[in-house]
């Protein structure tokens, strides 16, 4: 979507919302991750059973591991701290990625972790 728009914000306002979305998308990797390992093992036990019982014929891995964008964040949050302004022009795009936290990524983020963490459901839900 391009929204081509552009308004005004306040950089301390940017800054208090990215670093909760931020913190958000920490929650959601870190219950993904809690969520892959628990999968990822009950897969490979599963896998071991079948091989040690001589009928394993798939070794491919099913569980999706889950990726971690916090640099996108977090680079974003260390410009606007180090920016003499305190005013800054966004385009509707950087809305939607900075403020709405919906960026080009966040979709699959969050369809695989939903699968994992009860927090993605949600704020896939919500999106």
């Amino acid at each position: 979507m391009h929204h081509s728009m552009e308004m005004t914000f306040k950089v301390a306002d940017l800054i208090k919302i990215l670093k909760q979305n931020l913190k958000d998308h920490k929650k959601i990797v870190k219950e993904a991750k809690a969520g892959y390992k628990k999968a990822l093992i009950k897969e490979l036990q599963e896998k071991l059973a079948l091989a040690k019982k001589g009928e394993l014929t798939d070794l491919r891995i099913h569980a999706t591991r889950i990726g971690d964008n916090s640099r996108d964040y977090e680079r974003t949050i260390q410009m606007l701290e180090m920016t003499v302004d305190e005013e800054l022009d966004l385009t509707g795009d950087q809305f939607e990625c900075y403020v709405m936290d919906r960026w080009h990524w966040q979709e699959q983020f969050l369809d695989v972790g939903s699968t994992y963490s009860n927090f993605a459901s949600v704020k896939k839900m919500s999106m």
